[in-house]
């Protein structure tokens, strides 16, 4: 392979590497959280639990209409209950999302004050602000360490 095409490879496969940052113990991306990383779209799956068995509580999609003009409809629902049935947990409640969501939200926002808020962010930007830190700090090490290495190829 000649080297100019070698350089450029390398430089963007270090492009990539850096617009996708990884999790230096795993490897994971950072960047894209995963269904395993407790990723969801909507709001209470992940901290809401099924006050029956305890499990957790998760989105369930139903279609309504006739055909062919049927919609989708969102419910918060027990995990348990729609994955194992009523002998595992017998709470087959379902409440819509949107109904749900909005009124979570309205709660949460009563409670909140705008102070609250900036120094939240505040907390939030900092801990993202010494997170970068360590990184350019663990770069230069990385750099020394494959400078080391490919004169030792050579």
């Amino acid at each position: 392979m000649p080297e100019e095409l070698w350089r450029r490879v390398e430089a963007r496969r270090q492009a990539r590497r850096d617009a996708m940052p990884r999790n230096p113990a795993t490897g994971q991306l950072k960047g894209r959280p995963t269904w395993r990383d407790g990723h969801s779209d909507y709001l209470l799956p992940g901290l809401a639990e099924c006050a029956v068995c305890g499990g957790s509580i998760r989105t369930l999609t139903l279609k309504y209409g006739r055909r062919p003009r049927r919609y989708p409809v969102r419910f918060y629902a027990c995990a348990e209950h729609q994955n194992r049935g009523p002998a595992v947990c017998g709470n087959d409640t379902r409440l819509r999302q949107e109904t749900l969501d909005h009124a979570v939200l309205e709660a949460l926002s009563g409670l909140l004050d705008e102070q609250m808020i900036d120094a939240a962010v505040e907390r939030a930007v900092a801990r993202l602000r010494a997170g970068q830190a360590g990184a350019v700090d663990r770069r230069g090490q990385l750099e020394r360490e494959l400078a080391l290495v490919e004169h030792r190829i050579q």
